[in-house]
């Protein structure tokens, strides 16, 4: 009898405790998909996104026949993930500072190195110190197995403004909680 529901399983779920059970002998699992759901003993694993067969079996035991084995089909969703892209701004006829970003979401310890099928690739139609005064759009591609990303748009200012700066050399690393400065 295996009456385990198993729905609303996304990737970065903590592992599942497969509950099937038989009289008089023990149930052993397989799954139709290790890369997807890995299986030691009653513990399933969640590797990444898919839709996967698990099989539930209770074998001969000498005392008692086979059953036939029980299928689940799961499908395992992809968990969210965020890539949003730093504004930038430069002067007219400087060179373009490096375009970055910042990813939130990740589970399961993943990086960039573990997360993406494609690693993220960053752009935006700023190609050279000609352009133009404007602000024009940074965007961020990737593809992953295991995320659904959502993807934010920076902005990249190009201005014929001298660029400020603020210089604060008060070293703060002194305070203690509730002390005035």
């Amino acid at each position: 009898v295996w009456n385990q529901t198993l729905t609303g399983i996304a990737y970065g779920t903590l592992p599942i405790d497969l509950t099937a059970s038989t009289i008089g002998g023990s149930v052993s699992y397989t799954s139709g998909d290790p890369s997807i759901i890995e299986i030691s003993g009653t513990m399933a694993t969640v590797k990444k996104a898919g839709t996967v067969a698990i099989t539930a079996n209770a074998f001969d035991t000498g005392d008692m026949n086979a059953t036939d084995p029980v299928i689940k089909t799961v499908t395992i969703a992809k968990a969210p993930l965020t890539i949003a892209m730093d504004d930038q701004i430069r002067s007219t006829g400087a060179a373009n500072p490096t375009l970055t970003y910042v990813v939130t979401g990740f589970v399961n310890g993943d990086d960039e190195s573990t997360a993406f099928t494609s690693p993220v690739a960053v752009s935006t139609t700023v190609a050279d110190a000609s352009n133009v005064v404007g602000s024009y759009p940074i965007t961020a591609t990737a593809t992953s197995d295991k995320y659904s990303i959502t993807f934010i748009d920076g902005s990249f200012l190009v201005s014929d403004k001298t660029l400020q700066t603020i210089t604060w050399s008060q070293s703060l690393s002194g305070l203690a909680i509730n002390q005035y400065v």
